[in-house]
C-alpha cells in the first residue's frame, strides 16, 4: 500500500490557499512554495522575504522570458540553466546565477526528513492538462479517465495528480467516477506543493499526460518513465471569453516535440528511458544545483544590492535618509525607504501645533486598485480614506500634547503584480512632506520615482506657497 507524507489523497483540503504567506519582493516566488523551499533548504530565517527572484516553470519555449521577473527589479535572479540565465541577463536583470530548478531542492529537502530511502516502484502517476488561477481548460476528460483506468495490469495501479483548481472547478470527480484515486500537490502558492511532488514521483514507474508541461519534466527528472496519450480539441476560457484549439498549443512548442517524440505508448524501453532522463536534466538544470551556503551568500548580497540602489532622479544619501526616517518610527519600511504594500510611521508627540503633508503618487500602469490610508492617535481614529490610482496630497495635524500619531496605509493590488514591495517612503524635513511613491510596470517607470527629483520638490513647494492645488492627474488647478 502506498503510503504518502503530505495529505495528498486529501484533495479538497490541502487544495485551499492558505493565508500564512510571508512577505515577498517578488510574487512569482510564492508559485510551489518557492520562497519557502529556499528559506529552508538555506536555513534563512522563517519570516525573511528573497531578495532574488526564482524561474516559476520549465519553459518549453526557450527563448520566452516569464515577465513578471523582468517588472519585479530585483537586483539578482536564479535561472534554470546557462541559456535562461544569459536570456536574462540581455533582457536586463544585473546579475544572473543558474541553479538548476526548484524542484531540485524540494528533493533534497524531503531526503532531510525522510532519509533517501528507494521505493520499489509500481504503477502509473498521470498528471492531466490543468486550469489555472486565470484560465480554466476542457477536454475529452471522460475518455482520457477512461483510457488511464483501462491501461494493462502491469501500468496499474494508476493515480491522478490533480491540479488546485481543477479541484475547485470539480473535474477531479470524472476521475474518481471512473474508479480512479486522485492525488493533489496541493495550493500553487503551498510551500509543501513541490514536496508532495517528489513523494508521489518516487512511488511510480511511469508517469502519464495528454500535454507536454513542467510536470513532465519533472517527473521524469525525479525516474518515472514518461508516456504521452492524445486527447483531442482543447477548449480553454478566461474572463475574455472562449477559443477552442484543434490541437493542444502546448504541443507545438520545439522542446515539447522533442519530448513528445520520446514518450510513446507503450514506453520504449531502457534505451528511450535514459534518453528522457537526460532531457529531463538538462531542462531542469541538474547539474547546477547550488549548496546551503551559496544561496545565503547569494541572498546577502541581493539584499545589499536592493538597499544599496539609487534611482535615477534621487541621489540623497541613504544614510542622511535612514537617520531621518527612524525618528518617525517607520512600519515595514527598510533602511533605504522600501516598503511593502503595508506600511507606516509615526509621528512622535511635539506639543507643537501645525501639522504635515502626505503626498501618495499612485501611477496608472503600478496596477494599483486602491489605497486604504487611515491616521491614528490613542484616543482613536482622526483620518480614514480609499484612494485611487493618481497624485494625492493629504494634511496630516500633529497630534496633541503628549498624544502620538500613527499613519499607516495599506495598498490592494493583483496577486501577479510585480513587485509587493513597490514603494519607497521619503521624508523631506525642508517642507515637510512625507512622499509615498509606487513604480509603474513599464521600462520607462521602473527606478523612477517623479516625486523625489530635487527640481519636483521645489515646483510642488512653490504649489504649496501658492495656495494652488493638483488634481488626481497631477496637474495644477486653482485653489
Amino acid at each position: 500500500m502506498m503510503r504518502f507524507h503530505y495529505d495528498q489523497e486529501d484533495v479538497e483540503a490541502i487544495c485551499t490557499q492558505s493565508a500564512e504567506l510571508t512577505e515577498e519582493y517578488c510574487k512569482i516566488n510564492y508559485f510551489h512554495g518557492a520562497a519557502s523551499i529556499f528559506r529552508d533548504y538555506a536555513g534563512l530565517a522563517a519570516n525573511e522575504p528573497l531578495y532574488f527572484g526564482v524561474e516559476h516553470f520549465i519553459p518549453f519555449l526557450e527563448e520566452k522570458p516569464h515577465e513578471a521577473i523582468i517588472r519585479a527589479g530585483l537586483p539578482k535572479f536564479l535561472a534554470t540553466t546557462p541559456q535562461r540565465a544569459a536570456l536574462y541577463h540581455a533582457l536586463g536583470v544585473s546579475s544572473t546565477h543558474v541553479s538548476g530548478f526548484k524542484s531540485h531542492y524540494a528533493r533534497r529537502l524531503f531526503e532531510r526528513e525522510h532519509g533517501k530511502f528507494r521505493m520499489a516502484r509500481q504503477g502509473t502517476i498521470a498528471f492531466p492538462h490543468k486550469s489555472t488561477r486565470t484560465l480554466e481548460r476542457d477536454y475529452d476528460r471522460e475518455g482520457y479517465a477512461a483510457w488511464l483506468a483501462a491501461l494493462p495490469q502491469s501500468y496499474q495501479p494508476v493515480v491522478v495528480c490533480v491540479f488546485w483548481k481543477d479541484v475547485h472547478l470539480g473535474a477531479h470527480r470524472v476521475f474518481q467516477k471512473h474508479g480512479l484515486k486522485v492525488v493533489s500537490c496541493g495550493h500553487h502558492l503551498d510551500g509543501k506543493f513541490l514536496l508532495r511532488f517528489h513523494d508521489l514521483c518516487r512511488h511510480f514507474r511511469y508517469s502519464a499526460s495528454n500535454t507536454i508541461a513542467t510536470s513532465s519534466a519533472l517527473s521524469m527528472a525525479e525516474g518515472c518513465e514518461f508516456f504521452f496519450h492524445e486527447t483531442g480539441p482543447l477548449t480553454e476560457r478566461n474572463k475574455d471569453g472562449e477559443v477552442t484549439h484543434d490541437i493542444d498549443p502546448f504541443l507545438t512548442f520545439p522542446v515539447a516535440v522533442k519530448t513528445r517524440a520520446l514518450a510513446p505508448f507503450p514506453p520504449g524501453g531502457s534505451s528511450i528511458r535514459w534518453r528522457q532522463r537526460l532531457l529531463a536534466w538538462k531542462l531542469t538544470g541538474a547539474l547546477w544545483v547550488r549548496s546551503p551556503r551559496r544561496i545565503r551568500l547569494w541572498q546577502a548580497r541581493a539584499k545589499e544590492m536592493l538597499l544599496s540602489a539609487q534611482t535615477s532622479c534621487w541621489q540623497a544619501s541613504f544614510d542622511g535618509f535612514a537617520h531621518g526616517l527612524y525618528n518617525w518610527l517607520p512600519k515595514q519600511i527598510d533602511k533605504s525607504g522600501w516598503c511593502g504594500h503595508e506600511g507606516g510611521l509615526t509621528v512622535r508627540a511635539t506639543g507643537q501645533a501645525g501639522g504635515f503633508e502626505v503626498i501618495f503618487e499612485l501611477p496608472p500602469q503600478s496596477d494599483c486598485e486602491t489605497l486604504e490610508f487611515t491616521v491614528e492617535t490613542t484616543a482613536g481614529a482622526q483620518m480614514s480614506k480609499q484612494l485611487k490610482p493618481g497624485c494625492h496630497r493629504l494634511t496630516v495635524p500633529l497630534g496633541a500634547a503628549g498624544e502620538d500619531m500613527a499613519i499607516r496605509w495599506r495598498l490592494e493590488v493583483p496577486l501577479l503584480h510585480a513587485r509587493q514591495a513597490g514603494a519607497r517612503a521619503i521624508w523631506d524635513d525642508r517642507i515637510k512632506t512625507l512622499w509615498v511613491a509606487w513604480f509603474g510596470l513599464t521600462s520607462d517607470d521602473t527606478f523612477k520615482l517623479r516625486s523625489c527629483d530635487p527640481a519636483e520638490i521645489e515646483r510642488l513647494q512653490q504649489i504649496k506657497l501658492s495656495g494652488k492645488k493638483q488634481n488626481g492627474k497631477g496637474e495644477v488647478q486653482p485653489a
